[in-house]
């Protein structure tokens, strides 16, 4: 079995972002290595100051991820003895945290929305999971909610959009 938290130096795939985050300062970075996703915070970088060995990384194996992504775009909860939770606070923010590990990433209501319309879009599906016919069946796309309107797993069917394109009411 492969180890979620050992941390690879060799790449099959760069770090990429949704392309839901333009030109966005931060936003949510995912890598393919090997049998792992990984995930960070672009933000950590943002800052001179601040070392790319010291950034925090969440490694979850490929099966978790496809599991995660599954249940996040499909508006369910994630804290069912999941790999990955993904939990809203009061502030707005959306924590992304490995059970196994401890190991938490907090992002933006905008970081997360971009992040969650990737993965609608399938951006983050992993080439060796691309031919999953769940994974195919994502709910359509959305836009920003914008503050106060949170994009956490448990408010995605608050973000939907009506037939006119604005947003519903769960």
């Amino acid at each position: 079995m492969t180890d979620p938290n050992h941390h690879t130096t060799t790449t099959t795939r760069d770090w990429f972002k949704a392309s839901f985050s333009s030109n966005a300062a931060s936003c949510v970075e995912v890598r393919f290595t090997g049998d792992l996703v990984q995930i960070r915070d672009s933000k950590y970088l943002r800052d001179p100051a601040n070392s790319p060995a010291d950034q925090t990384i969440i490694s979850v194996e490929l099966r978790e991820w496809a599991a995660f992504l599954d249940k996040i775009t499909h508006g369910l909860e994630t804290d069912d003895g999941n790999a990955l939770e993904a939990k809203s606070t009061a502030a707005g923010t959306t924590v992304l945290r490995a059970t196994q590990t401890d190991t938490a990433l907090t992002f933006t209501a905008n970081e997360w929305h971009a992040f969650l319309n990737g993965a609608r879009a399938h951006e983050f599906d992993s080439p060796r999971f691309s031919a999953n016919p769940i994974a195919r069946d994502r709910p359509a796309l959305t836009r920003n909610p914008g503050p106060g309107r949170g994009s956490t797993p448990a408010l995605v069917a608050a973000n939907r959009l009506s037939e006119h394109g604005e947003p519903t009411t769960p």
